[in-house]
């Protein structure tokens, strides 16, 4: 990885398709960690992270950013 990450707790507005049942949830934000990613200095290209959620119900899911840097 050719950057830093910060996990920070904050709010923001979900971004549901307007096909899913949940779209209505658009309208209110929500709390939950936010992910700020910082490239090291000068750097330009591609780069990719994995991180592992945990939903409070015990479900876990790996996920893969794939970041364009420029």
């Amino acid at each position: 990885m050719y950057g830093t990450l910060e996990f920070v707790s904050g709010e923001r507005f979900p971004n549901y398709a307007k096909t899913n049942v949940r779209f209505k949830c658009n309208e209110k934000k929500t709390r939950g960690v936010l992910i700020n990613y910082k490239s090291a200095g000068g750097y330009i290209g591609s780069d990719k992270f994995e991180i592992l959620v945990l939903y409070p119900t015990g479900y876990a899911r790996e996920v893969t950013y794939n970041l364009s840097v420029r």
